[in-house]
């Protein structure tokens, strides 16, 4: 346990890393009239960040590069920052009573802009739900609660380490690690019963990028619904019987699908049930409350038991729990409806819930676009079912509202940033495509776009496109050969089932009795490659000739590694769906590519696409200095390509000491007179 939240640490830390590095606001660059000793001084004309002054219409002065590449590094925070301005707007109207209804009413307004209106509208819950609770983004605070070390398997130590590294995420970026509360093994009911004495913090809800069950918080008392079958229900009804549980632990109960006995023991402890769900949403739904995550679960005898004490699903107008239960069945229309499924929606309908939405135009479906979006088609649906149901057609909002005077207010500064941000956007976009010519043009490469045209246009007018983009260069190839990759042989996951289980012997037996999947070839070379002693054997007993579809992990392999897998029989003959071998791969680790080398690791020079000597030469180009086994590969080559002239070309005139190493090595690499740098990459 203590090994995978040392990985998990250092994933989250490196994430948090490059995340930082760009999310500073745009920050003038000083002009030639500004101080530098008096920073604070600015000319009056300077463009400033939209996150604090939406009136930056009111100059014409451009953004400089600089402050285009902090922009687009920020660019999240201004689109947060924009829509946190409705989201105010609108839990004021929920404090005042308005209904999700009333507040629809309103969405002719809003410009959909990387949110829907129905996704502020849910935010604005999620912030009166956060203000009724004790909530915090300080997620040091969970280093002292009582148990939480035992429950992750940590010491103090190593517990306090890992959340100091983590305190400065708190919940304002999108780097979290999701963790499946069921994968966490050994806990104990000791590290259960030491939580429930933390009776301060037993319902602080903390913001934390490690996402139990992809919950976006963390508290004592979520995990103690949780894990609540350590116990029998009556030890559990005992253990709990001096606290008092809120909506969200129900929901996480629920959730979980916990037993009936186990529901009846925490409803019992629990206030304000009826209230907003928030920690608790899905990606695809939304639920008003506790019984719209029964109606998800399709779980009809906790949904009865809501019922009794006053909870019944959602019921909007343009959306019902039957919705919910609906946008929850298979997509695929030769799925079955289960008996669970259909208790459910038949109980639901008794209940006078109707299906809201709109009728095809043909008249043959019926399917609701909004937030639990179905299709029905009439031609496939059980009859018997479709019979027993009301429909009720949905019209759509028409005509302006009377808008409440703060409501206004906001949507008006709104479209004032959002129109900021999208002139600041249009800006940096050709600001960017300026420096990109300007800088592909000092280097004799093409730009992206006239690659892609020329690409386009052999495509249309060739009979012989693959052949031809290899011809003028190998890496044209592998960018058409990139857009036009089929993807085969990926349904079969047996294999993939029997290493989750840990079942090894009988996944040895598999690999030896049929051929592979493309996803159980790539899913056993990883597990290879992270933990060769107890995988190596399942990989070298396979019979079936499906190579990986790439080679993208064996590039971070250390030599310490590579030497393991040689110790255990591992080919490094190996090729890739494309034929590419473990060399190409290998230029990140010179010790690595050293070794592959003495073990005289083939490659084809023959194939389409850039081969070991172009890649070779292309990573010297870039780095500004020659390859340290650029000679060995050169002497692998029985005949040297016009693509690697063209690449030694460039060398020659960037960096002309390189190239005179290089052809001091290999009289054959010389370029004839004329020829021309390679201009694509």
């Amino acid at each position: 346990m203590k090994k995978w939240f040392l990985v998990l640490f250092i994933i989250l830390s490196v994430s948090y890393y490059f995340y930082r590095s760009n999310e500073n606001a745009i920050i003038p660059e000083p002009s030639q009239n500004q101080s530098s000793e008096n920073p604070a001084i600015s000319s009056s004309s300077e463009v400033v960040d939209v996150a604090v002054n939406i009136k930056l219409t009111e100059t014409e002065k451009e953004l400089t590069p600089r402050q285009c590449k902090r922009f687009y590094g920020n660019f999240s925070a201004h689109i947060s920052d924009s829509h946190q301005i409705l989201i105010d707007a609108l839990a004021l109207e929920l404090r005042g009573g308005a209904s999700r209804d009333d507040l629809m009413q309103y969405s002719y307004l809003y410009t959909t802009s990387y949110e829907s209106y129905e996704d502020l509208i849910h935010l604005a819950k999620v912030k009166i739900a956060k203000e009724k609770v004790e909530y915090t983004n300080k997620i040091g605070l969970v280093a002292e609660w009582k148990g939480f070390g035992s429950y992750l398997g940590m010491n103090k130590a190593a517990l306090t380490t890992l959340v100091n590294s983590l305190e400065p995420m708190g919940d304002t970026t999108g780097i979290y690690m999701p963790i499946n509360t069921k994968d966490i093994k050994g806990v104990s009911r000791e590290a259960l019963i030491s939580l429930h004495d933390n009776d301060k913090n037993f319902n602080t809800y903390v913001a934390s990028p490690l996402r139990f069950d992809d919950r976006s918080i963390v508290s004592p008392s979520i995990l103690s619904v949780t894990h609540a079958q350590l116990f029998s229900a009556e030890e559990y009804q005992d253990l709990i019987a001096e606290y008092r549980f809120t909506v969200h632990e129900l929901a996480a109960a629920i959730n979980g699908q916990l037993p009936i006995e186990y529901i009846k023991v925490i409803i019992e402890q629990s206030d304000n049930i009826d209230g907003y769900p928030a920690f608790e949403q899905g990606d695809f739904a939304r639920y008003e409350n506790i019984a719209d995550i029964a109606v998800a679960q399709f779980n009809t005898e906790v949904l009865r038991l809501l019922a009794t004490r006053g909870v019944t699903p959602s019921n909007s107008a343009n959306t019902s729990g039957l919705n919910l239960a609906f946008s929850r069945l298979p997509e695929d229309s030769n799925s079955q409806i289960t008996p669970k499924q259909s208790e459910m929606i038949e109980y639901l309908n008794q209940s006078g819930q109707k299906l809201k939405g709109q009728y095809s135009d043909d008249g043959k479906g019926f399917y609701s676009s909004g937030v639990n979006r179905f299709y029905i088609d009439f031609t496939d649906l059980d009859k018997t079912l479709t019979s027993k149901l009301n429909f009720q057609e949905v019209d759509s909002i028409e005509g302006e509202m009377n808008v409440p005077i703060e409501l206004s207010k906001a949507f008006a500064e709104y479209g004032e940033v959002k129109k900021v941000i999208s002139q600041q956007s249009e800006q940096c976009a050709d600001i960017t495509r300026k420096e990109t010519n300007k800088e592909t043009n000092k280097e004799g490469f093409e730009s992206s776009q006239k690659m892609h045209e020329l690409i386009e246009e052999i495509e249309n007018n060739s009979k012989h496109v693959a052949e031809e983009l290899h011809q003028i260069d190998p890496f044209l190839y592998q960018v058409w050969n990139r857009q036009h990759r089929v993807r085969e042989n990926g349904k079969q996951t047996e294999l993939i089932t029997l290493l989750k289980s840990e079942k090894y012997s009988e996944a040895a037996d598999f690999v030896s009795a049929n051929s592979l999947s493309q996803d159980e070839t790539n899913y056993l070379f990883l597990l290879v490659l992270q933990e060769t002693d107890v995988y190596i054997d399942i990989w070298n007993a396979r019979t079936g000739s499906t190579p990986p579809n790439n080679f993208y992990y064996f590039n971070s392999v250390t030599i310490e590694q590579a030497k393991a897998l040689y110790d255990r029989g591992f080919d490094f003959n190996l090729k890739d769906h494309e034929g590419n071998s473990l060399l190409v791969v290998s230029l990140k680790s010179e010790e690595v590519f050293k070794m592959l080398i003495g073990l005289e690791v083939t490659e084809d020079f023959t194939r389409l696409g850039r081969d070991l000597f172009d890649r070779v030469l292309d990573k010297s180009y870039k780095e500004g200095k020659l390859f340290t086994y650029i000679n060995e590969v050169a002497q692998m080559v029985e005949v040297i390509e016009p693509s690697h002239f063209a690449r030694i070309e460039r060398l020659k005139r960037f960096y002309p000491q390189e190239y005179q190493t290089l052809i001091d090595a290999d009289k054959r690499l010389i370029p004839a007179e004329g020829t021309e740098m390679n201009k694509y990459r």
